[in-house]
């Protein structure tokens, strides 16, 4: 839900507040007013929504979680000395939260309004990677973490500015920050069924997700290494694949597959190891 609704991080924060910073209190308000009705199960729902909302009213909203943002900034002692047993800690992740989750509906919107700003959508990346990197921190020495996410945003490589992807992926940011103890591991597969996302505003969900035949390898794809390989889940080292590849000169794929269709990725930078399925089927809950 908090993709589609700003509720589930503001109202912990206004809980904080009304004890801590009552003044502040307007902030959140404002933002929940404007928000609230536009809300939905995900960032599809208020995006839609947003193409029929004026623009001062999205304007505010933006606003108010500015300023609630900076509030939050510019108060960071006395709030932390004000904070409970449970702590301030995520309050000041759950108000950027907000405010990131805002940022990408209105880049959503955009796209759907036919003006696309793949740089917008930095928005989300640069948020999961922070989120995590602080939690890294927070956290013992030694600690790690199992990270499961879609390919498109473990991806170690930038992708080009004129792509369908944003520029910087959270695995991008994370693999700055961490060389070589950040370890993104593809999935994909080559048989059987997948998911195609089809925008629909008349959707509950603003999207609908339709089975759809899992295509062929395209020649210069991943996939394509792992074609002839039956029966098993089968896995590449990246790593020392790109080293003898490019040892002995050979080509190296540079496409992946996003949902049906093959997009263009340094596969081989992007990943340090690769896992093929011979045959995926949706989940059960995917109408059909």
């Amino acid at each position: 839900m908090a993709g589609g609704s700003l509720a589930p991080v503001l109202e912990p924060v206004a809980a904080y507040l009304a004890t801590v910073d009552p003044a502040a209190l307007r902030f959140v308000h404002t933002a929940l007013e404007i928000s609230g009705p536009i809300a939905g199960g995900t960032v599809m729902v208020p995006a839609y929504s947003r193409l029929h909302l004026d623009q001062a009213p999205q304007d505010r909203l933006t606003t108010a979680l500015a300023r609630l943002l900076g509030r939050f900034t510019d108060l960071r002692e006395l709030l932390h000395r004000a904070q409970r047993p449970n702590g301030v800690r995520d309050r000041p992740t759950d108000v950027r939260a907000a405010a990131t989750t805002d940022r990408l509906q209105r880049a959503m919107a955009e796209a759907l309004a036919g003006a696309p700003d793949n740089l917008a959508f930095a928005a989300r990346e640069r948020y999961l990677a922070d989120t995590l990197l602080e939690f890294l921190e927070r956290s013992g020495p030694g600690t790690r973490v199992v990270l499961v996410g879609h390919n498109a945003h473990i991806q170690r490589s930038a992708n080009p500015a004129d792509g369908p992807l944003t520029v910087t992926p959270m695995g991008n940011l994370l693999s700055r920050a961490l060389g070589a103890q950040y370890v993104p591991i593809a999935l994909t597969g080559n048989g059987g069924e997948t998911v195609e996302n089809v925008p629909d505003p008349e959707h509950p969900l603003g999207m609908r997700w339709d089975p759809a035949a899992t295509p062929e390898a395209a020649p210069d794809s991943v996939e394509a290494l792992f074609a002839g390989v039956p029966g098993e889940p089968a896995l590449v080292d990246a790593r020392a694949l790109r080293a003898y590849a490019r040892r002995h000169g050979l080509a190296e794929p540079v496409r992946t597959r996003l949902d049906t269709t093959f997009i263009e990725i340094p596969a081989l930078e992007a990943f340090d190891g690769i896992i093929c399925l011979p045959d995926t089927t949706p989940s059960a809950d995917t109408p059909r």
